[in-house]
């Protein structure tokens, strides 16, 4: 019994390791599991820093491309800017014909400011002969009176005249020379005249002239209409057949037993008005061109023939015709041809001084040469 029963324990005994060989397992289980997730972190770091490394690679890329682009488009302007710079470098000339051209330029220049000088030199020797004599005062004085004779003669320009005749007294008197008293006498008298005649404003006549034509245009005579003057006082009332028949027919003939002698015109037809009218006009036309010309028997004579037209054709009690009768009998009082100083006896003065003054200067300037006796002579004589 005992043999079995050792047997059996013994059988018992043998499976005690099995514990021992699982406590040894869970370790290297643990282990291997902890190295599977340390290489898993591993794995997944490396993987983020790779996807990293990815996506810095792409946005440097991004940035490369548009780097690019925008270093084209700068290409691209530069191409531009370059292309335009040598069309502008062929449009310009060369340098060497600029250079030639500016070169002759220079001698151009300095050519002409040599002449300049040398002009400069000769008018300041002009200028100082001229100095010396005042030749060209007097030339200058004899001028301004030949231009005043001139405009007395042709525009009977009395301001004018009067203006250039004192400016040649000033010359005459810069002479300081009293042989020019005598000139200078018939100049004061020139003057003088001039002072006493008619002060004439050619312009401002000729303009209201012009205004009487402008008003002459407009003239006209409304047909009568003769109402008589019992009818005017009733108004409103009624006429009888007579009475109408009576003032129908006085809108184209009257009998007036009242007249009392007045002076009855006939009335101007629309032609005939116009031809007055034109008439009226064309002696207005007349008296300017007389003014302008200084013209006094033709300005006269157009002043009154337009009064006798405005008498006869038109009606002397209508304001228009009134007023342009007053008008133009201001107007023919005007004086349009004043008397006029002739100034051929000063030019005569002026041009015999000019002369005397040349004859003395020409005196002065040739050296006198004194009389040599022969020594020939004084040796024969005994």
């Amino acid at each position: 019994m005992s043999e079995p029963t050792a047997a059996a324990k013994a059988q018992d005994a043998e499976p005690a390791p099995a514990p021992q060989s699982r406590s040894l397992a869970l370790p290297s289980l643990l282990l291997v599991q902890g190295v599977f997730l340390l290489l898993l972190a591993l794995g997944g770091f490396f993987g983020w820093q790779l996807w990293q490394q990815y996506r810095a690679l792409i946005e440097r890329e991004s940035q490369q491309k548009t780097a690019l682009s925008a270093l084209q488009t700068q290409l691209e302007g530069s191409r531009l800017e370059l292309a335009t710079l040598q069309n502008a470098l062929a449009a310009l000339p060369d340098a060497r014909e600029q250079h030639a051209q500016q070169q002759s330029l220079l001698e151009q220049l300095k050519q002409s400011q040599t002449a300049l000088q040398d002009e400069q030199q000769q008018l300041k020797a002009s200028l100082s002969d001229i100095s010396g004599s005042h030749s060209w005062q007097l030339n200058e004085a004899l001028y301004q009176m030949q231009l005043a004779s001139l405009r007395l003669s042709v525009m009977q320009d009395v301001g004018s005249a009067r203006s250039l005749l004192k400016n040649a007294d000033e010359l005459l008197i810069a002479q300081q020379d009293p042989a020019s008293l005598a000139t200078r006498k018939a100049l004061a008298e020139v003057l003088q005249q001039l002072e006493a005649a008619a002060r004439l404003d050619r312009d401002a006549l000729y303009l209201k002239l012009a205004a009487l034509r402008s008003q002459a245009s407009t003239l006209s005579r409304s047909l009568p209409r003769f109402a008589a003057a019992e009818v005017a006082e009733r108004g409103a009332e009624e006429q009888s057949w007579w009475q109408q028949w009576r003032e129908a027919l006085s809108h184209y003939v009257r009998i007036d037993f009242e007249a009392g002698g007045q002076d009855i015109r006939p009335l101007l037809a629309g032609q005939s008005l116009n031809e007055a009218r034109l008439a009226l006009t064309l002696n207005l036309e007349q008296a300017q061109w007389a003014v302008l010309h200084g013209q006094q028997a033709v300005y006269n004579q157009a002043l009154k023939q337009a009064d006798e037209l405005l008498t006869l054709a038109f009606n002397p009690q209508d304001s228009a015709t009134q007023s342009l009768q007053s008008a133009i009998s201001t107007l023919q009082s005007q004086i349009v041809a004043p008397s006029m100083p002739d100034l051929a006896p000063l030019l005569t003065a002026m041009q015999s001084y000019m002369q005397k003054r040349q004859q003395a200067q020409n005196a002065e300037a040739t050296p006198e040469t004194p009389d040599t006796v022969p020594e020939a002579a004084s040796e024969a004589a005994p």
